[in-house]
């Protein structure tokens, strides 16, 4: 009995501390650490969620698990709960719900509801102040028929029952799904506002973003409040969340398949895709880089265009396929070029649901809006759905791959389709081709086809009615952005809490989103949204004060709000809401600190001795600590822009690196070739990037001098020694010159002359005596790509360092000729010239990565113009910096180069 006292004593001591801390912290998680399958895992939870800074938990207390029948009662699962929160230094926030199975609904059993109420709040008082009534009340999922008045029955019981056990607690109401002013202003008029303290909100607003909504919600919210004498009360946000389900078709393959389908004879080149990508729609309305590249042929090249540059393309260039938004609406403006498209061979795919139901017209002033009015040309299909035809259609029934898409792999239950497309009216010639299709009660639905047609039309349309929810999850980056931009437009605004939800993902299945909602996965690695919300727990820590400054610009496009730390210093975040921009930002000391929003340390130049220096401001917030942002530049001189980029360039480089380096722990013979839905793919040794990877980390030690750097480097480039006898492609060149190249420059470790030098060998081996150039694969008969230019660097360092000379013959015959074969009258380059090695004629030209075999491939300029720029410096010959002239005013200079000067993929 003495062991259980002074236990008791030390636990509530311990409380009494965690409760000072817990609320006084703004930072809260929702986490289902006292029932199912999070319960087991508790204290590994509330270790990650404390590690995080993150000080709140809240959890449901369901009455359904404290009084299982109307005679028993366990807390068992409460006590180990509390336990472990105290542990780790972590408050839980207790949501007081739901019916029981004796007593349903609730409110309609207020002596038991009361019963439950007391008994669990008199068991916790002295561990939890803040009692939560009820969850998301306003809508049916979790109250059956939304009733301000009979919510508040249960409200008023509540707090009459928590207040009688000990009136120093606090309660809060239930939070609401949304901002739903209409249901508080009716519970207001009801009489609840003495019957809680604290205005308890859920602002979801995915997939917008909080910048277009959160500030809305918060002045409708205060206004409500306001109109019933209540504006004093504390508001808090006990969820919001942003969900990173995987971005994929609903049905994996559908859209390659219905591809294939609509342009049989598209058998080679790579095809040129546009992507209506325009801020009339939606923000996520165009389909994901990541949702996409599974799906489109191999070697497609994708442009994402705003409405006008996709039609200018259209009359400029040929092109296999235009995407529209996957969210049933589309351009009404402009409509008629797409029918014209369709009319002359295209193809116009249109996922996401309805097709073609809300037309978008763009006014004289620019601006868009719905049109009811807009009529769809006669593409000869109709829209079928429940509403349209009841009762024989049903509201979803399941559908089944069929036609060309029958081969893809499918769950035995098929998918689930609440729309539907049928043919109306085709002419002869014209195809339907179904590629979904179920039966239901006598009712043929086909939820995705392919209509080809023959006739006045010559082109195809790609319909799936599919909902496509893997569309609409944010980026695990995007999540981990609106975290804290999210949560400093609330504390800007005075809300005292932020309960992000929820913090681990139970990743169930890939395109619901309460699957992905987490800040951590479900074994616990930390998604980029845990980093952020831990650096901003850190660099706006608890206690810490708004400062009364100008916080966004007049646009709403600029954010910068302002704080005071506990420890007296000013501090801030900025971050650019639409579109990345270069600014001159001026603080009030050159003492500032400038972090990165997972944590980094990140450098700056200042300008001439100033507290003045250029930032990329993106939608990432940069966090700024020991002074306040006194003004914000838009003009600067280039030069300094480029010397204040260069530092956060290699620290955000060095933080991608530390994170590529970390998925590789394991691996002997594999290098980073891309990202594609959030995993790393990898190559092996002879893939033609296996050197970036290493001449990058090299780079990196070369600017920082940072050991870590050295030692990757180090790794792996001894991991590419296998490869110096390679003779199977020309790109052995660059593969040893940008790793062992590099690192022969920097740090000269032994060995790495020899395998230069080898390499330079291997390569002499592809070389065509007849033709005078190196054969690039020994697919085709004697390919020769642009790129090739890039070898001959290792080729000129061979001939100086081994004093033969046949090392450097080879190098200006291949540029000789390339420079006579490779180009067009007007200096861009063809990207693949196919020779006869025995007379020299042209067998041909091809498309490797450019759109097609008669387009300017941007990346083969750059190829080219370094190249021809390299042997200029080391020959000198003004016949290779004539070409390099030519090559960079091509680039520069073209009408197609975008105001960024960052070019399109091809020309």
């Amino acid at each position: 009995m003495k062991n259980r006292v002074r236990g008791g004593i030390f636990i509530s001591a311990l409380f009494l501390c965690v409760r000072a801390n817990g609320t006084a912290s703004p930072y809260g998680v929702c986490a289902h650490v006292t029932r199912g399958q999070e319960f087991p895992t508790r204290a590994t939870a509330f270790e990650h969620i404390r590690g995080a800074g993150i000080a709140c938990v809240r959890s449901d207390f369901d009455w359904s698990a404290v009084q299982p029948d109307a005679g028993t009662w366990t807390f068992d699962h409460l006590d180990a709960a509390l336990d472990d929160a105290e542990k780790a230094g972590i408050q839980l926030l207790p949501i007081l719900a739901y019916s029981t199975r004796f007593a349903n609904p609730a409110h309609e059993h207020l002596d038991a509801w009361k019963t439950y109420v007391q008994k669990v709040v008199e068991r916790y008082q002295s561990r939890i102040p803040v009692w939560e009534v009820w969850n998301e009340q306003n809508i049916t999922g979790f109250w059956k028929e939304p009733d301000p008045a009979a919510y508040l029955t249960l409200l008023k019981a509540s707090y009459e029952t928590i207040k009688a056990v000990n009136p120093k607690l606090q309660v809060a109401v239930g939070g609401y799904a949304g901002v739903p002013t209409n249901y508080i202003d009716r519970l207001y008029l009801a009489g609840a506002k003495p019957c809680f303290d604290i205005m308890n909100v859920h602002p979801y607003s995915h997939p917008g973003m909080p910048e277009a909504t959160l500030e809305a919600s918060i002045a409708g919210l205060r206004a409500i409040m306001a109109k019933h004498g209540d504006a004093g009360k504390k508001i808090w946000f006990t969820e919001i969340g942003w969900p990173s389900q995987k971005h994929r078709l609903a049905v994996p393959g559908l859209l390659r398949t219905a591809l294939a389908a609509a342009r049989p004879g598209k058998k080679k080149g790579a095809w040129r895709i546009l992507v209506l990508d325009d801020p009339a729609f939606s923000r996520t309305a165009a389909p994901s880089e990541a949702l996409l590249a599974p799906e489109l042929p191999e070697n497609s090249r994708v442009q994402r265009l705003s409405l006008d540059a996709l039609l200018a393309t259209l009359d400029a260039y040929a092109v296999d396929a235009v995407i529209l938004p996957f969210d049933e609406s589309y351009p009404a403006t402009g409509f008629d070029r797409l029918t014209r498209y369709v009319r002359e061979g295209g193809t116009l795919v249109e996922f996401g649901g309805a097709p073609f139901y809300y037309a978008q017209t763009r006014a004289a002033d620019g601006t868009w809006q719905s049109d009811n009015t807009f009529r769809l040309p006669d593409f000869r299909f109709g829209f079928e759905a429940w509403w349209t035809d009841k009762p024989r259609i049903p509201e979803q029934m399941q559908v089944h791959l069929t036609g060309p898409a029958q081969a893809l792999d499918a769950p035995k239950q098929g998918f689930t389709a609440e729309r539907f497309i049928a043919p109306r009216g085709l002419k002869e010639g014209d195809r339907f081709i179904p590629l979904a299709a179920g039966v239901h009660n006598g009712y043929t639905g086909t939820a995705a086809a392919v209509i080809a047609y023959n006739s006045d039309l010559k082109g195809s349309l790609i319909l799936s009615a599919f909902a496509e929810k893997g569309q609409r999850g944010a980026t695990e980056q995007v999540q981990a952005a609106v975290v804290p931009r999210a949560a400093l437009i609330a504390f800007q605004h005075g809300i005292e809490r932020f309960f992000w939800y929820e913090f681990q993902a139970p990743e169930t299945d890939d395109l619901d989103q309460e699957s992905h909602f987490g800040l951590v996965h479900r074994d616990f690695s930390p998604k980029p949204a845990y980093l952020a919300y831990k650096t901003l727990a850190a660099q706006r820590p608890a206690g810490s004060t708004v400062l009364d400054r100008p916080w966004k610009s007049a646009d709403g496009t600029l954010y910068h709000p302002q704080w005071q730390r506990p420890d007296g210093r000013a501090a801030g975040a900025i971050w650019s809401y639409g579109s990345a921009r270069l600014l001159a930002l001026t603080f009030s000391s050159k003492a500032v600190t400038l972090t990165s929003q997972s944590g980094a340390a990140l450098d700056t130049q200042w300008h001439d001795g100033t507290a003045t220096c250029v930032l990329s401001v993106t939608d990432t917030p940069i966090y700024f600590t020991g002074g306040t942002l006194e003004r914000i530049d838009t003009a600067f001189a280039p030069a300094d822009a480029l010397r204040a980029m260069v530092p956060n360039a290699f620290a955000a480089a060095a933080e991608q690196y530390r994170g590529i380096l970390k998925r590789l722990e394991g691996t002997t013979d594999q290098f980073p070739r891309r990202w594609e839905n959030g995993k790393l793919v990898t190559i092996g040794p002879k893939e033609w990037t296996s050197g970036f990877f290493p001449g990058s980390l090299w780079y990196l030690y070369e600017y920082t001098q940072a050991p870590e750097w050295k030692e990757a480097a180090l790794h792996y480039t001894g991991m590419l020694e296998q490869i110096r006898h390679f003779t199977g492609n020309h790109d052995i060149g660059f593969m040893l010159y940008c790793s062992f190249g590099n690192g022969l420059r920097l740090a000269n470790p032994d060995g790495y002359k020899e395998v230069l030098l080898d390499g330079a060998a291997a390569l002499c081996t592809r070389f065509i005596p007849r033709l005078g150039m190196i054969r690039s694969w020994d697919n085709f008969n004697n390919p020769v790509i642009i790129d090739n230019m890039m070898n001959l660097e290792l080729l000129m360092w061979a001939a100086k360092q081994s004093g033969e000379k046949r090392f450097s013959d080879i190098a200006l015959s291949h540029a000789d000729q390339t420079d006579r074969r490779h180009f067009r009258p007007d200096g861009s380059a063809y990207h693949i010239v196919d020779y006869n090695p025995l007379n020299g004629k042209i067998y041909g030209y091809y498309a490797g990565q450019g759109a097609s075999a008669d387009a300017p491939w941007a990346r083969g300029q750059s190829w080219g113009l370094y190249g021809f720029t390299m042997m200029y410096r080391e020959t000198r010959k003004p016949e290779y910096l004539t070409r390099a002239i030519k090559l960079a005013d091509f680039l520069v200079n073209h009408p197609n180069l975008p105001a960024d000067k960052v070019p399109y993929w091809d020309y």
